[in-house]
């Protein structure tokens, strides 16, 4: 484990000190759960995005414009 140094305010640090009182934990528990929390909340985010944009298959010739400053559109064909 890592040791630190966190500033809270008032407020925080009052929710805190009730949600360990009321848990039975120490107050350092009660932030690990949060961050884990959060954690797994933004993990269930990327997969379920990842699983959306893996629902479209791509086309297998793909139109692509590209323009550099200055230049014309120019059109270019890849395989995708």
């Amino acid at each position: 484990m890592v040791r630190t140094q966190i500033s809270f305010t008032e407020d925080e640090f009052e929710f805190l000190k009730r949600a360990s009182l009321r848990d039975g934990g120490s107050l350092a528990s009660v932030v690990r759960r949060a961050v884990d929390e959060l954690r797994r909340r933004q993990e269930v985010g990327l997969e379920r995005a990842l699983r959306y944009i893996g629902a479209f298959e791509a086309d297998p010739l793909v139109e692509i414009y590209t323009r550099r400053a200055g230049d014309a559109p120019e059109r270019e064909k890849r395989r995708g």
